[in-house]
């Protein structure tokens, strides 16, 4: 008996070690495919010929080049898709900063079309509006902790009198999953577990994968945006968010996915006195399906930038 445990102790002890020794081997050849893709990745990836480029600031990762223009982008003197621009403020006229994504940055559109640029078009026509300046500080990419250090450093730059965070519901993907930008700059911890990731996306998360970032990231996700909001009230700066939909819906936004994933954040900003607008209302009143106003799920095109500068303009801009 004594012999029969011995031997059984010895080949459970054989088997956790021929385990450990093929999750060592798995996660080897992990970092040993990351590091050929990373080579790839730096002469090939999605740079937009060179416009983007490392950031010194390791909470950014990476940045645009100053007074540079890649595929009808043209940054100016701080590296933002914007006209040329003094940190100091100009009596008597409002500053509005907008923080996000490609969406913000009007990615694929005229810099004309750009929902920045309406909304300052808007603001001259209307005399009962205060003469007002609009920043755009988009970068293609970015996540909500990103666009978090992104906002920390350039109110402190440019006292804007509004900070607005424009919110794609991919900010919330923090790990890099569906960002090979970010999995550049951040190595995964283990490459089982992205694999394992990347597996349950793919097989059980497809038409839900925000739903199981938020699940994963909601804290952290939440707890970004009210940094922000605690930043922009310590320098007295006004401080809102923009929630935009993901572009997947039909008519009347019929079988959309993310119904419930709006309220959820909507609900939780709230709770946390942060004042927002949901893009998802207006789209749906048009009745039109996602089709008429995108270029992809994700970016509007010229008739979506237009809709979106005509919608958000009562909720940003200030009558005199």
């Amino acid at each position: 008996m004594k012999k029969r445990t011995q031997h059984r102790a010895a080949t459970f002890a054989i088997c956790i070690l021929a385990i450990a020794v093929i999750l060592a081997l798995i996660e080897g050849y992990g970092h040993y495919n990351y590091g050929r893709w990373q080579q790839h990745y730096a002469k090939e990836g999605d740079w937009y010929d060179f416009l983007a480029q490392p950031s010194n600031n390791p909470r950014l990762l990476w940045e645009y080049r100053a007074n540079f223009e890649r595929r009808g982008i043209r940054t100016n003197q701080y590296g933002f898709r914007d006209l040329e621009v003094a940190t100091e403020r100009t009596k008597g006229i409002q500053r509005i900063a907008f923080f996000g994504d490609s969406v913000t940055l009007g990615l694929s559109v005229p810099f004309g079309a750009t929902f920045v640029r309406q909304l300052s078009n808007l603001a001259t026509a209307q005399p009962n509006l205060y003469n007002t300046e609009f920043l755009n500080f988009g970068i293609d990419g970015y996540h909500v902790e990103q666009i978090a250090e992104s906002l920390h450093i350039n109110l402190n730059r440019f006292q804007p009198d509004k900070a607005i965070y424009v919110m794609c519901l991919n900010d919330v993907d923090l790990g890099g999953s569906m960002n090979e930008k970010v999995r550049y700059f951040s190595p995964p911890t283990s490459f089982i577990l992205e694999k394992t990731e990347r597996l349950l996306l793919r097989y059980f998360f497809v038409d839900d994968f925000l739903d199981y970032f938020f699940f994963r990231y909601g804290s952290r996700f939440l707890d970004a945006i009210s940094a922000m909001q605690e930043t922009a009230h310590n320098q007295g700066v006004e401080f809102a968010v923009v929630i935009v939909p993901v572009f997947n819906f039909g008519p009347e936004t019929a079988l959309y996915p993310y119904t419930q994933l709006h309220k959820k954040i909507g609900q939780a900003l709230t709770s946390r006195q942060i004042s927002q607008f949901d893009l998802l209302r207006p789209f749906s009143d048009t009745r039109l399906p996602a089709n008429h106003w995108n270029l992809d799920i994700w970016h509007p095109n010229t008739r979506g930038h237009a809709f979106i500068a005509r919608s958000i303009a009562p909720f940003v801009l200030t009558q005199e």
